[in-house]
């Protein structure tokens, strides 16, 4: 994986000494990143023999933290074993890390739970389905853990094992606990003469390898060493301290896989019992090699598991907080402390236990070997007498040395007793502070209910107040209500009389519109007489309406009703003023005010909301009906103001335009001043100086008041400096325009570039003497964000500026309808990606429904045919329908998407057929979704058209867990909806029939009949729910009979699913019959049938089909097929 290369990874494991699961892991983890290009290293509370010897052959660095600080201080990803050395490295040591992993590896051992952060981190990964539910019941999210299986290399893989004997005659076990059943085969299996080796603790300790295994017939152990000998094609028997399945086969292979091939869940046997079941099974056990093999390849392979992780925790270029983490769970440190305290002095003692216990074996040792020397004196008869004294002197001497090194080991045992003792205290010191510990949680928990209580009791009696104080609104409404009626007697003819200039009024209007039509100014002019057509024919059917009217807004004219585009005839002395708005609330207030406030009465305010929260939007809501105002909605939030600056830009009426940042506030005069200086030197763009409101949050050398001036500035000036302060600058909408507004790509210095690419591009520059605009200094300024990088921005700029730019187009499609289908999926990618690159987009709906809530993160607006903007630049249409509506909207340019041949979806010469062909005929500019379409176009209408392919979008269709576990049975999955017969659901639930398997269907429209085999049905699925569902699955079938694209099967592909397809057009887009699916004839239940009995029955066809369908699907994405569209649309 490219992105690995060069990072720098760290792992942590509570111990490295080992032979064990935990250790093991840690060593092909770190072999496989750095065999992947990353540079490795293991942090650990204890590195020794026997493993220290691997680690160090393999050159992988292991660093005891307690001992000696790490290499680094900040890693770009950490792969934490155990939470004790993971909280040490976080709280104590403040590492850096910018993903973070924790893996589980039991359900049981203490020293694998979650960390009490694990929401926090980038993901939590359990070793086995039983883990996964112990990490669940541990407060971890279900979105956030992966099941991780134990792995196996890829070594262990290309080794095939291939003996011929009918019984084993070379055994190993493989164990660090062995039962008393297992020690007492041992036993049984010599008797009978075959050779049996142990590995493990106490026995022969060394790492497993391939070349260990193969010289074995039979493989007795539990765990890692399972999928070992699976992968080898080795027969294996699990058993261990828990028990076990014993033989391995396709029955109980799933129910160990969820328990890490531990043995739990099974029962455990009597040595004999487990002897006549080796014997009896062993030859039967060969026939499930092959599978065992395909299982553990297909779920267990290191490098396959390891991309599949690095793929979901790289996709997001989020990082973890850790200072957040550190504030959160502060007190995790001091209990982080206690524990590594205890450690270190466990290991004090274990060390100190070990020099005085070796020292004692020494002692004895050399007791022993003087006594020996003792006797043999003696034995010696012959030596002399004082030879005989000498010796006994060196005795005496040497049992004195014994004696005084005993007494010093008696002293030692008095001081470890002791100091057993304090540990003990300290044991129960602590136990004395946890247990006060949870009392003090539990009372803190208990006043929290009750807070929440008393707050229940009192959100009731808000209630109750709430619905008085409506009854006394009623009471009071009702009273004005009777004396309006009592007035209403006294103005009825007021109110007659103002009636009828009203429809004087509307009838007048109606004959300008009437009048402009004669004049051919089409489309345009005829929305506006259907308008007010509309509005006249409700005024004479209900007065009441202009009653109404009259009574809201009694003193207004018509000449002081909201600008359009008529009222700005005198364009010339229009200003459209832009407040790009995030989250602003008071101060936003205040800003808003200043322009609407200003000495200069003929301008426009464009208020744009970026993704705002609610309670900034409530301001906004407040302006949407002033006759100054127009407001426009982002449903997200893009990161700066550029794309709500641009968005004004576009949308602009104004001759000249005004920048306004959401928290500023400008002088009175600020437009009246500046329109002046335009008029009066002729010139592209003006500023002025600006007062600091400095409320000290941010440091800065400038005074709370402070008052700063900029010069006239040029090209060169600007090279060198920012001179304008945005939120005083005024220019020329059409200057504007030319050089196509601020750059997207720029993230910060985008103002500076604006400027410099309008004086490169010939325009001129004027600065204003006067304050026009008092500007706020806090710690939230957004350009404090890139503070640290401007040297970076300002080169960036410096090569920018001279690139010149159009303004993007302004893009609307015209859709039927916003139901849910595969169609409308496809276009809301393209207008959602087009969005993100900085286009102005919309959706035209011609139903009523403006909601496509079943598409994940559908940012873009959808509006009725009622709302059709006028300032359209390139309309495109997408089903037949909307061909004929689009030719009456008014747009620069129209294209229409075409992604079937629609006519096919009714019966042949029908009114629908022959309107749908002749769709195709128009003069339209076509984009098309698949090279069939391209092709009969060309052919039958002689049409060219640009190929767009489809992608898929790997955030919302992706591999995942099953939303139910997969049991015995194969799951197959039909797609499509019913109650639509062309979709061939009926086919595909014939096909379906006698098979042994579990049915899942999904249909957007229409239900199963009772008669059908279907054991789980969905019904109009959001989009982002597919993955569970195709997960969960494992083959699909699709019978259609006509299709665009033909989308699902390769959605079923990324999922890990094998397809069975029918010959539709648009199938040989991307599938291959035999590579990445099997393809029957339409309408062929038969063969479909058969082909699904194929999958059902062969798995070695099924995992081939997955795999290259899987390779198939990542080989599709969006992106390069929105670079297409988007040359496309900008004529490239």
């Amino acid at each position: 994986m490219d992105r690995i290369k060069g990072k720098k990874i760290l792992i942590t494991n509570y111990s490295i000494a080992e032979f064990a699961g935990s250790e093991i892991n840690c060593l092909s983890l770190a072999l496989q990143f750095k065999k992947m290009g990353a540079i490795v290293e293991v942090a650990t509370f204890n590195f020794g023999e026997p493993i220290r010897e691997k680690f160090e052959k393999s050159e992988i660095i292991v660093t005891n933290i307690l001992l000696e600080e790490l290499k680094e201080k900040s890693y770009d990803l950490i792969w934490a074993h155990h939470t004790i050395v993971l909280d040490y490295l976080i709280f104590i040591k403040q590492i850096k890390g910018y993903k973070i992993i924790f893996s589980s590896l039991s359900p049981f051992e203490p020293l694998e739970v979650a960390p009490y952060y694990a929401n926090e981190l980038t993901l939590c990964l359990a070793n086995s389905e039983e883990t996964r539910k112990k990490i669940l019941e541990e407060n971890v999210e279900e979105s956030n853990i992966y099941v991780f299986p134990n792995y196996v290399d890829e070594e262990f893989f290309k080794y095939t094992w291939d003996r011929r004997n009918d019984l084993p005659k070379k055994v190993a076990i493989v164990s660090n606990h062995l039962p008393i059943e297992e020690i007492q085969l041992i036993d049984l299996l010599r008797e009978d003469g075959v050779e049996v080796d142990i590995y493990g603790v106490g026995y022969i300790q060394t790492l497993i390898t391939p070349e260990i295994l193969i010289g074995y017939d039979l493989i007795i152990s539990i765990g890692k060493t399972v999928q070992y000998a699976m992968a080898m094609g080795i027969p294996l028997y699990c058993y261990d301290i828990h028990g076990g399945p014993g033989w391995i086969d396709e029955k109980n292979i799933y129910d160990t896989f969820n328990t890490n091939f531990s043995g739990r869940g099974f029962k455990r046997y009597l040595a004999e019992e487990i002897y006549v079941d080796l014997l009896k099974g062993y030859s039967h056990s060969k026939l499930n090699l092959i599978k065992l093999k395909e299982f553990v390849r297909k779920y267990c392979s290191l490098e396959k598991n390891l991309n599949i992780i690095l793929e979901e925790v790289f996709k997001s270029n989020i990082g973890v907080n850790l200072d957040e983490v550190r504030r959160k769970y502060q007190k995790v440190k001091r209990s982080n402390e206690a524990l590594v305290r205890e450690y270190k002095y466990n290991m004090y003692r274990r060390i100190k236990i070990n020099e005085i216990t070796n020292l004692n074996t020494q002692l004895q040792t050399e007791k022993i070997d003087y006594q020996n020397e003792i006797n043999n004196i003696n034995d010696k008869t012959n030596l002399q007498a004082l030879e005989n004294e000498k010796q006994r002197l060196i005795i005496e001497e040497q049992n004195q040395k014994i004696n005084d090194l005993l007494e010093k080991i008696d002293i030692s045992n008095k001081v470890i007793e002791e100091k057993e003792i304090i540990i003990v205290q300290q044991q129960n010191e602590l136990k004395n502070k946890e247990n006060v510990i949870r009392e003090v949680s539990s009372t803190l928990l208990n006043r929290e209910n009750l807070i929440k209580e008393i707050s229940k009791q009192l959100e009731n009696k808000r209630e109750t107040i709430m619905e008085k104080e409506q009854e006394i609104l009623q009471i009071k409404k009702e009273i004005l209500e009777r004396e309006n009626i009592i007035n209403q007697q006294i103005k009825e003819l007021e109110q007659k009389e103002a009636n009828c200039k009203y429809l004087l009024e509307l009838n007048a209007e109606k004959d300008m519109i009437l009048n402009e039509i004669y004049s051919c100014r089409g489309w345009k002019a005829l929305d506006k007489y259907r308008r007010v057509k509309k509005k006249f024919k409700k005024a004479i059917k209900n007065p009441k309406l202009v009653i109404k009217k009259l009574r809201l807004n009694p003193v207004l004219s018509l000449e002081d009703k909201r600008m359009s585009d008529k009222d700005i005839e005198n364009y010339d002395d229009l200003v459209s003023v832009v407040i790009p708005i995030y989250d602003r609330t008071d101060v936003l207030i205040q800003s808003i005010e200043s322009i609407l406030n200003q000495s200069y009465d003929n301008i426009e305010l464009i208020l744009v909301c970026d993704g705002s929260p609610q309670s900034t939007l409530d301001i906004v809501k407040q302006y949407e009906q002033h006759p100054k105002v127009r407001v426009f909605y982002y449903k997200d939030n893009s990161g700066n103001a550029v794309r709500g600056r641009n968005k004004a830009i576009r949308e602009a009426r104004g001759r000249y335009f005004a920048f306004q940042d959401s928290d500023d506030i400008a002088e009175q005069d600020r437009i009246k001043i500046s329109i002046e200086y335009m008029r009066k030197y002729d010139v592209d763009v003006v500023y002025g100086g600006w007062r600091a409101l400095v409320d000290g949050s941010r440091k800065i050398n400038i005074e709370d008041g402070q008052e700063i001036f900029s010069p006239d500035c040029n090209y060169d000036m600007l090279k060198e400096i920012c001179v304008p302060c945005q939120s005083t600058v005024m220019a020329k909408t059409e200057a504007l325009r030319t050089v196509g507004g601020l750059k997207t790509t720029m993230r910060y210095r985008e103002d500076h570039e604006l400027w410099l690419r309008l004086a490169y591009s010939g325009y001129k520059f004027k600065a204003i003497n006067e304050i026009l605009t008092n500007l706020r200094l806090h710690e939230n300024n957004l350009e404090l964000t890139f503070k640290d990088e401007d040297n970076k921005w300002f080169n960036i700029m410096l090569e920018e500026h001279t690139k010149l730019i159009k303004m993007k187009p302004k893009i609307a499609y015209l859709i039927p309808g916003c139901g849910i289908s595969g169609g409308i999926a496809v276009i809301c990618q393209h207008i959602n990606r087009l969005q993100k690159r900085g286009y102005e987009v919309l959706i035209i709906t011609e139903d009523d429904n403006t909601t496509i809530d079943w598409f994940p993160n559908q940012n873009v607006d959808i509006v009725t045919m009622e709302n059709v903007p006028t300032n359209i630049d390139i309309l495109v249409a997408t089903g037949w329908s909307t061909a004929y509506t689009a030719q009456h909207i008014n747009a620069n340019k129209k294209y229409y998407f075409v992604q079937s041949d629609e006519s096919r979806f009714y019966e042949k010469e029908s009114y629908e057929y022959r309107r749908a062909l002749e769709t195709y005929k128009m003069d339209y500019e076509i984009i098309t979704e698949a090279k069939w379409i391209q092709k009969w176009l060309k052919e039958e209408f002689g049409k060219e058209a640009h190929y767009v392919p489809n992608g898929l979008d790997e955030k919302i269709i992706h591999k995942t867990q099953p939303m139910v576990p997969k049991g015995e049975k194969l799951r197959i999955l039909l797609e499509g909806p019913i109650d639509i017969p062309f979709k061939g659901m009926e086919d595909a639930f014939n096909a379906i029939n006698g098979l042994d398997c579990e049915v899942w269907c999904i249909s957007s429209a229409g239900r199963p009949k009772p008669e059908w085999h279907c054991d789980r049905f969905f019904e109009k699925v959001p989009m982002e729910q597919m993955k569970y569902i195709y997960s969960s699955c494992d083959i699909f079938l699709k019978m259609s009979r006509v299709e665009g694209f033909f989308g699902p099967p390769l959605e079923m592909m990324a999922c890990g699913g094998a397809c069975v397809v029918s010959k539709v057009t648009g199938y040989d887009e991307y599938i291959t019959n035999e590579y990445n699916a099997l393809v029957v004839e339409q309408g062929d239940v038969e063969g479909a049938h058969q082909a699904l009995r194929r999958l059902l029955e062969d798995q070695v066809l099924r995992q081939q089909l997955v795999m290259n369908g899987y390779k198939t699907a990542s080989e599709w994405k969006w992106e390069p097929s929105i670079d297409i569209l988007e040359n496309i649309y900008s004529n490239k």
